[in-house]
């Protein structure tokens, strides 16, 4: 088996990084570096290097994601590949693995500006809050720290390239047209949970049967009907995606009054 061979060669077991351990604050500090770089750059980046830059970070997703789900997918000791349904790659902070596909090759201007709006605010949100909160991301397997890294990161970064750009304008229409592509995305995961009967199958975490693991929001799932929690989700949801717009208008203010300070001295 050609595959679980080369599998079993970047097979590397490490020690679970811990949170804010050094290689946590070492991505941090390569990601506050790209933010840095991109604010500073950001008027030299033409919609050519924009579209490059985007392409890249979709492709290095991608190929991260392939490599996770054969890892998780593998059985070392019967030499055997098993596809594991529990990791289909279809969870919230796997969106861009579509939306930034739609955002670089959907020509007409109007439509892709919903796909940059979503990058923006929400999935703005599920990167940052696993780079800030890795909890169980991280394992004894080198390169998935590696990949997950990488992937919630390039989120982030993401995100600030598009307001850098401003190919994402601050307005409450942008959380709107952001909201649009997450309840079309929201419908297409019951839709899957209903139809693909498979163990730990659960995308987006919103499956009643096998119910919401996420914190904080899954303590909802035991406590009241489904109906009500799948609301109190999506709500939930919003009200992230409008706090990370308001949290980016606000960076961008303090970055002109900066701007404007600096230039008087």
């Amino acid at each position: 088996m050609f595959i679980i061979d080369v599998l079993k060669f970047f097979h590397i077991s490490v020690e679970v990084p811990p949170s804010y351990g050094l290689y946590h604050i070492i991505c941090w500090v390569i990601l506050v570096g790209l933010i840095v770089a991109t604010v500073l750059l950001r008027k030299k980046i033409s919609d050519k290097a924009l579209w490059i830059i985007l392409i890249s970070v979709w492709g290095v997703m991608v190929l991260g994601e392939v490599y996770r789900e054969l890892v998780h997918s593998v059985d070392y000791d019967d030499n055997t590949l098993v596809y594991n349904w529990a990791y289909f790659p279809f969870q919230f902070c796997s969106t861009p693995l579509y939306v930034l596909p739609c955002a670089v090759f959907i020509k007409h201007e109007k439509t892709r500006q919903f796909f940059y709006d979503f990058l923006a605010t929400y999935a703005l949100f599920a990167g940052l809050i696993v780079m800030i909160i890795p909890g169980d991301v991280f394992c004894d397997i080198g390169l998935i720290n590696v990949q997950t890294m990488l992937h919630h990161g390039g989120m982030v970064a993401v995100a600030v390239l598009l307001y850098a750009t401003n190919k994402v304008k601050f307005s409450v229409f942008t959380v709107l047209r952001a909201t649009a592509v997450f309840a079309a995305m929201l419908a297409i995961a019951m839709i899957m949970n209903a139809t693909i009967p498979q163990e730990g199958f659960n995308m987006f975490y919103i499956d009643w049967v096998e119910g919401c693991h996420l914190p904080i929001i899954g303590e909802f799932d035991e406590l009241v009907p489904y109906p009500v929690f799948l609301l109190i989700y999506t709500l939930g949801f919003v009200v992230c995606a409008t706090v990370m717009h308001s949290i980016a208008f606000g960076a961008d203010c303090l970055r002109k009054v900066f701007t404007k300070e600096k230039s008087k001295n």
